[in-house]
C-alpha cells in the first residue's frame, strides 16, 4: 500500500502484475504451477491455482481487487470523459500541446450526458468560469441549464460564492480565448490555471507523470519545490525571524548532507518514518520541511509532497486543518457565505 498509494492507476496495476511474476520466477513450486501473468484476469487465475500460497498471495489478490475496483469507478463514472475537459482547462492545452479552441462547446457536451452525476457537472462549470476569468450572466445561465441540474439555486449560489474566493465572475471587457496566457490576477494566485508545466521559466518537473489526464500539477507542488532550492520569494513566504547567514546543512566526515535536527526529541521517528523505505543507510539531504496548509489539503496535493520527497531526497512533513475531496469541497464552497452560529 505505501508502494501503490500514490501510483497511477496505470502503473499501480502493472506493479502488482510484475510483482506477482517476481514471485512466480523466484518460488520453483509457483513457476510450475502457473505461467507469467499478462493481466488482471491472469493474475486472478494464477492465484486460485496455487491453494498452497494462500497467505503469501493473499496482498497480491487484496491489491488486485482494489485496482479492479478503482478501474470500475472510473468507468462508471465516465471520469475520463470528466478529467479529459478538466485537463484541458487546467492546463490551457489539450493533450497534444495545442491551444484550446471552442472551449464552451466542448464543456457544453459534457454537461449535456445524463450519464454525468451532478456535481462533477457543478465542478466543471466552476473550473470553466475560472479559467476564463469571468462570464456573462447569460453564459453562467446557459451553462447551468444546459446541465440539468436539480437544484439550480443551490448551484448558482456556489458559483455566486466563488467571489468569496477572489474569483472573478463578471465578465471582462474582452472576453479571454480559451484560457488565459498572460496576466496574474488575485484568483489566478488562489488558481493558477495559467500553463505551469509549459513555461518557459520554470522547468519541467521531473517527477511529472506522462498521462494525458494527469498533465496538471498543483501550485503547491512548486511551492515546495522553492522552499527546498531556498528561491521562496520573501514577501510572500515573510520569516518569523531574521534569515540565518550559516548553511541550512552540515556535512559529515563522508560528504554526505545530515539533517543537524535529526536527534530532536520532540518527534517521534518510529512514527514519522513508517511509510519510508526500509533502506535507512541513505541520509537525507538536508533539514526536514514542515508544511501547514491552512483551509483545506487536496489529495494531489499531498502526492506532490511525497514526490518532493523522492526528487530531493528530503523528509517532508505535510499536514492540513482537513483532507479536502471534491464534494467536500463543493459542500464548503455552498455554505461559505452563511453566518456562523
Amino acid at each position: 500500500w505505501v508502494q501503490l498509494r500514490h501510483m497511477h492507476i496505470a502503473d499501480a496495476i502493472n506493479f502488482v502484475i510484475d510483482e506477482f511474476n517476481r514471485f512466480v520466477q523466484q518460488n520453483k513450486a509457483a513457476n510450475m504451477a502457473k505461467g507469467e501473468a499478462k493481466s488482471l484476469r491472469d493474475l486472478s487465475e494464477a492465484i486460485k491455482s496455487m491453494p498452497q500460497f494462500k497467505d503469501k498471495l493473499a496482498k497480491y489478490s487484496l491489491h488486485m481487487d482494489l485496482t479492479k475496483k478503482c478501474m470500475a469507478l472510473y468507468e462508471q463514472n465516465f471520469l475520463e470523459k470528466i478529467s479529459t475537459e478538466e485537463q484541458n482547462m487546467a492546463t490551457g492545452a489539450d493533450p497534444q500541446g495545442k491551444s484550446l479552441k471552442n472551449v464552451q462547446q466542448s464543456v457544453m457536451s459534457v454537461l449535456q450526458d445524463q450519464n454525468i452525476s451532478e456535481k462533477d457537472k457543478l465542478r466543471l462549470i466552476l473550473i470553466y468560469i475560472i479559467s476564463q476569468e469571468g462570464l456573462s450572466e447569460a453564459d453562467v445561465d446557459k451553462l447551468v441549464g444546459s446541465a440539468h441540474l436539480q437544484n439550480t439555486s443551490t448551484a448558482q449560489k456556489i458559483v455566486q460564492n466563488l467571489k468569496h474566493l477572489n474569483v472573478t465572475l463578471k465578465q471582462a471587457q474582452e472576453k479571454p480565448k480559451g484560457m488565459i496566457s498572460s496576466g496574474m490576477t488575485a484568483a489566478s494566485k488562489l488558481f493558477p490555471f495559467i500553463k505551469a508545466d509549459s513555461d518557459k521559466k520554470r522547468p519541467k518537473m521531473a517527477t511529472d507523470v506522462g498521462y494525458d489526464l494527469s498533465r496538471y500539477r498543483p501550485p503547491l507542488q512548486y511551492v515546495i519545490q522553492d522552499a527546498l532550492e531556498g528561491k521562496l520569494d520573501p514577501n510572500e513566504y515573510a520569516t518569523t525571524a531574521p534569515a540565518s547567514t550559516k548553511a541550512h546543512t552540515e556535512t559529515n566526515s563522508n560528504g554526505a548532507s545530515r539533517n543537524p535536527r535529526n536527534k530532536a526529541s520532540w518527534a517521534d521517528k518510529s512514527a514519522i518514518r513508517r511509510d519510508e523505505p526500509k533502506d535507512t543507510s541513505k541520509s537525507k539531504a538536508g533539514p526536514r520541511l514542515i508544511v501547514l496548509v491552512v483551509g483545506g489539503l487536496a489529495y494531489s496535493e499531498l502526492r506532490a509532497a511525497y514526490e518532493m520527497t523522492t526528487k530531493f531526497n528530503r523528509e517532508i512533513i505535510i499536514g492540513s486543518t482537513e483532507m479536502m475531496a471534491p464534494e467536500a469541497f463543493l459542500d464548503s464552497l455552498a455554505a461559505l457565505s452563511e453566518p456562523t452560529v
